[in-house]
């Protein structure tokens, strides 16, 4: 028997009984994610879209956000993007993604069981690069969107992003980067 696809996410109460579903259908080959929002609220999102919903904390969707309301129509975007992380600081939201070079991936052969094998950070880091979009959430406007010098794994809270990397003997480090948004004195 086919079941429906339900949605992607659950509301527990303290206690661990779950209070409710919420969030738009997904079907089985597709992800959501999720990230905190301010008051009791949560973002939630859908790596491969570009599509990004505020939902409160009774899982009722208030805001969604797609990458064509606020990025220029001349900006494309790369096709081997998704969404990473997303983090709502005051009256911004800060989109991390990644985008795949599909040209560097290193060849590797599945495990047995044909599972595949996960990649190390250091060739994770050969054929991602991570960029930085920061949407005006009251003007529904791109502030900015840049490249990482680094590929950034996720926000680790609302000023900072973490980052895996590997140093030339296997030992893995996690960096943090603290990120802040400013505007220059027009003099």
């Amino acid at each position: 028997r086919r079941r429906d696809p339900e949605p992607p996410y659950h509301l527990y109460s303290i206690d661990g009984r779950e209070q409710g579903v919420f969030g738009i259908p997904l079907p089985p080959n597709k992800n959501a994610l999720i990230s905190a929002g301010p008051h009791s609220t949560v973002w939630g999102f859908t790596p491969e879209d570009y599509t990004i919903s505020l939902y409160n904390a009774h899982g009722a969707q208030t805001r969604t956000l797609h990458r064509s309301d606020f990025v220029p129509a001349n900006i494309s975007k790369p096709k081997s993007s998704y969404v990473v992380d997303v983090r709502q600081n005051a009256n911004v939201l800060w989109v991390l993604s990644h985008t795949i070079d599909a040209s560097k991936l290193p060849q590797t052969q599945p495990r047995r069981d044909g599972r595949p094998i996960p990649f190390t950070p250091g060739q994770f880091s050969r054929f991602v690069t991570s960029r930085i979009d920061v949407v005006d959430l009251d003007k529904n406007q791109l502030l900015i969107s840049a490249v990482s010098p680094r590929v950034l794994n996720g926000f680790a809270d609302d000023r900072h992003f973490f980052a895996y990397r590997e140093l030339d003997n296997g030992v893995i480090v996690i960096d943090i980067w603290r990120v802040e948004l400013f505007q220059p004195n027009n003099r």
